[in-house]
């Protein structure tokens, strides 16, 4: 009777031991998933710290090339304005030149 009473006894001890184990097994799963978010959100916030700094960047440097490239097509344009105004002629004949070589080019391409 005692070995079968010792038996019961080890089997419930075994039993307990078994459930304080997936417990501490549970806890830790539970502790390892917390973690595993605050990396994640961590990871997340610096990325997207990191992309609105880039977007930034990109558009400071695309305002800049915008005004850099509108000075110089005006620059350029007074250039224009000047030399035609200085040689009304010279633009004149260099504009139909231009309108020949324009009309050639797409006579040839509906030939073909």
């Amino acid at each position: 009777m005692r070995a079968k009473n010792d038996l019961q006894e080890s089997v419930e001890n075994t039993k307990e031991n078994a459930k304080t184990m997936a417990s501490q097994a549970g806890e830790k799963a539970k502790e390892g998933l917390s973690s595993l978010k605050d990396q994640a959100q961590d990871a997340a916030s610096t990325l997207r710290e990191k992309m609105s700094d880039a977007l930034h960047k990109s558009q400071e440097k695309a305002k800049e090339l915008y005004e850099t490239s509108s000075a110089k097509f005006s620059d350029i344009q007074d250039s224009v304005v000047a030399y035609v105004k200085h040689n009304p002629l010279k633009a004149i004949g260099y504009s139909a030149l231009a309108g020949m070589l324009i009309a050639k080019l797409f006579r040839n391409k509906n030939k073909e």
